[in-house]
């Protein structure tokens, strides 16, 4: 239960302060008006950042140049390789679908030739690193050959996902016993 403890004196004189009229602030001088550092105005198309607040002035001096006797040595030119016309025809999102699954590919194939020990401690934790990044690059490649409707990719990016789950059986079921 609230006590009733109120120090009545002291209410009466919060009350009598309350109810006294406000004295009005004493006048403060205007602060002198700085104009804004002017910033070029923003064009269509033109994104807004930041380093037009923080850094206005462009640069007008030349920037330095450390090594300008780079830009006078010419190196041979490379030989052009055609792309097959297939590949020009083909949609992008297509065409990325695909050389994802590729690199799956490429990736499965590898994985029966890990360079390195994987029997127990590190080598093992990278080693089923590199299984669990198999396994994704075979969902994602399932997913995206699915969207575009590639079949033949599809059963790949399958065959990808199959491929990891068996090399991910084939290290940890043996170890199941030790558990």
């Amino acid at each position: 239960m609230a006590s009733d403890d109120f120090d009545l004196e002291e209410v009466d004189r919060l009350v009598e302060e309350l109810a006294r009229p406000i004295r009005p602030a004493p006048p403060v001088a205007p602060a002198p008006v700085v104009p804004a550092p002017e910033t070029p105005a923003l064009t269509p198309g033109q994104r807004w950042t930041t380093a037009r607040v923080l850094m206005p002035a462009a640069r007008i001096e030349p920037k330095e140049r450390k090594f300008a006797f780079l830009s006078r040595i010419t190196l041979p030119g490379l030989p052009r390789i055609p792309i097959p016309a297939a590949l020009t025809h083909m949609q992008p999102a297509a065409r990325s679908a695909r050389l994802f699954v590729g690199l799956g590919v490429v990736l499965s194939a590898a994985m029966p030739f890990w360079p390195y020990a994987h029997g127990w401690s590190w080598g093992l934790v990278f080693y089923l690193s590199a299984i669990a990044l198999n396994l994704v690059a075979g969902i994602w490649g399932a997913k995206l050959t699915w969207d575009e409707r590639l079949p033949a990719a599809h059963t790949v990016a399958v065959g990808i996902v199959l491929w990891g789950v068996g090399l991910l059986a084939a290290e940890t079921v043996p170890r199941i016993p030790y558990v």
